[in-house]
């Protein structure tokens, strides 16, 4: 459009100079918009809905379950009901009116999203624990925790190196 122009003496110069180019291009369009604008009905006054809700029960894994994923949470919640507001993009986790985890939704079924955070201090008491855990490659936070734990298997015993 511009070619890397940059001859515009203010911010308004250049927005009239955008303003003129979009003027010109949509003149080829009006006759089309008007057919459309003849058709449409009002929008309904309601609100759009922007989330859906679920009401859920941790279980003693610190985990929820959420449109086939799953999700760990704080393990203060376990045994305990929260209510997940579901958005486009993200989850919301709700303990008696308080929201007590917000974390990025997964898209599809099947998968799971799990903060060592939640999860370690129970794994830690139980023997085998860590090494048993069925998501135990998403405790991880980084490549050098994973490859520090595995030296830990090569050298020590199984229990030991738990």
């Amino acid at each position: 459009l511009l070619r890397g122009s940059r001859d515009f003496a203010t911010l308004g110069d250049y927005e009239a100079f955008v303003q003129s180019v979009l003027t010109r291009r949509n003149q080829t369009r009006q006759a089309r918009l008007a057919e459309e604008l003849a058709v449409m009905r009002p929008l309904p006054a309601t609100q759009l809905v922007t989330h859906t809700h679920q009401r859920v029960r941790v279980a003693r894994t610190s985990l929820i379950r959420v449109q086939n994923n799953a999700y760990s949470v704080p393990t203060s919640l376990i045994g305990q009901y929260v209510n997940v507001h579901i958005h486009e993009w993200h989850l919301e986790v709700y303990h008696h009116s308080r929201c007590v985890l917000q974390v990025p939704r997964l898209i599809g079924t099947r998968q799971h999203r799990i903060n060592y955070r939640h999860v370690i201090g129970s794994l830690l008491r139980k023997p085998g624990g860590f090494r048993d855990y069925r998501y135990r490659d998403a405790l991880f936070p980084t490549l050098v925790f994973q490859q520090a734990w595995e030296q830990l298997q090569q050298v020590y015993a199984p229990r030991k190196a738990d």
